[in-house]
């Protein structure tokens, strides 16, 4: 049997109380041949001024890969130049998924939690899906649509097979 385990399982994404390299330690204790990452931990690893091979040769001393990471944030929730950053951060957090060897990334809609549902047009979601899946064949990691039924945008099998289709 393999195993993966979700690196928030040993603590908030991004937070410095369990250090990356000790979540790696803990999920090959663990019996686990997979890792699922969160771009911030990759972000922080590289503002900390290590490199992302050094991070995939732990990973691999290890035994582990992983499979994908969290996760793509605002390709969705913005319009303009806003829409073009967050599209560029995009690309930069696939280009790190890329260096540590994750073939796929999560694509998160807008976080809008409680009743409100976010009004947003399916057609520009699947152009804006679109965007991020041409962005991620250049550089061979694949966007995962989510929907998260806690989430009141994209929390639909629908609204995702639609954005996706």
């Amino acid at each position: 049997m393999k195993l993966c385990v979700n690196t928030s399982t040993f603590a908030q994404p991004g937070s410095t109380t369990v250090p990356l390299t000790e979540k790696i330690r803990l999920a090959a204790a663990l019996g686990c041949t997979h890792i699922e990452l969160w771009s911030v931990e990759l972000s922080a690893w590289c503002e900390s001024g290590h490199d992302l091979a050094e991070l995939k040769t732990i990973l691999g001393d290890a035994g582990l890969t992983v499979p994908s990471v969290i996760s793509l944030l605002g390709w969705l929730d913005h319009t303009g130049a806003e829409h073009v950053a967050a599209l560029d951060k995009c690309k930069k957090q696939m280009e790190q998924a890329a260096a540590v060897g994750a073939p796929r990334i999560v694509a998160t809609p807008p976080i809008v939690i409680g009743e409100k549902t976010c009004d947003f047009d399916l057609d520009l979601a699947a152009a804006r899906y679109r965007e991020l899946l041409e962005v991620g064949g250049e550089l061979g990691v694949w966007p995962m649509m989510e929907f998260l039924g806690f989430v009141r945008s994209v929390y639909l099998l629908e609204q995702a097979v639609a954005i996706a289709e």
